[in-house]
């Protein structure tokens, strides 16, 4: 029996003897070197999951994770989380790993009949977690499948909704640059040589990219105009949190 799986993580190597719960782990071999970064995944995960206060971190940033669109608004959450939970950066990039691992694989049609309760025995079946923590870990599962899964999908939709026509934002980049004053310019139709330019000081200017799903666009913009910019941006939020009460009471 055959999972494909996102990513590196899990190498099957057979149905091993102790008869398993869950689809997911049918012929994980838990022993396998090809398998180690799960593993150490799945414990830096559990190390957050099963302490009060970091479990309830966890489950507000990696509802973050989940709706995050670039790999900068993913390193954010990340370096937030770990500020806040004092815990290595590199552990909850770890845990987060694990999470996203089950989340999507638990959300493939061939796990629909992986339950929570088995997901559990199975890792205390393969003795990634004691038996004594096997209640407390079907808790992450029973999560998964009745939050995180319904919120990715409602997201997902609302994403394809919201980019139907246009493309879609993914980005921006922004400098503050110097430009030089110059009193004249180069006159094409004039001998170069004759050329003098005279530089009469600097001035400020924003250059901005903007990158979507469809193509990337870049301009200048002096500080009055980024003003603008930013104002109508601030008006349009305003316009959505409008919206948004309206729907809530209609």
């Amino acid at each position: 029996m055959v999972l494909a799986v996102t990513g590196n993580y899990l190498n099957f190597e057979g149905i091993i003897m102790n008869q398993p719960l869950t689809y997911l782990f049918s012929a994980f071999d838990a022993h396998s070197k090809n398998n180690e970064s799960f593993v150490q995944d799945l414990n830096s995960f559990f190390l957050l999951w099963f302490d009060t206060k970091n479990q309830s971190l966890l489950k507000k940033y990696f509802l973050q994770e989940t709706l995050a669109v670039t790999n900068l608004q993913s390193k954010r959450i990340i370096e937030e989380f770990a500020k806040t939970a004092n815990v290595a950066y590199t552990t909850i990039q770890s845990a987060f790993s694990c999470a996203l691992f089950f989340l999507r694989n638990m959300d493939k049609e061939e796990t629909k009949g992986d339950t929570p309760e088995a997901l559990a025995k199975d890792l205390v079946r393969l003795q990634l977690l004691e038996p004594t923590q096997e209640e407390v870990a079907s808790t992450f599962f029973k999560w998964i499948v009745q939050e995180i899964i319904p919120k990715a999908h409602s997201q997902r939709l609302e994403r394809e909704s919201a980019s139907a026509i246009f493309p879609c934002f993914t980005g921006i980049s922004t400098t503050v640059e110097l430009r030089s004053v110059q009193e004249t310019s180069y006159d094409t139709l004039k001998p170069v040589a004759k050329y003098e330019p005279e530089i009469l000081g600097v001035v400020p200017v924003f250059a901005v990219e903007i990158r979507t799903t469809g193509d990337k666009f870049a301009f200048n913009a002096d500080r009055e105009n980024i003003e603008r910019l930013i104002t109508s941006l601030q008006a349009s939020l305003k316009d959505m949190d409008a919206l948004k009460r309206r729907l809530a009471t209609a």
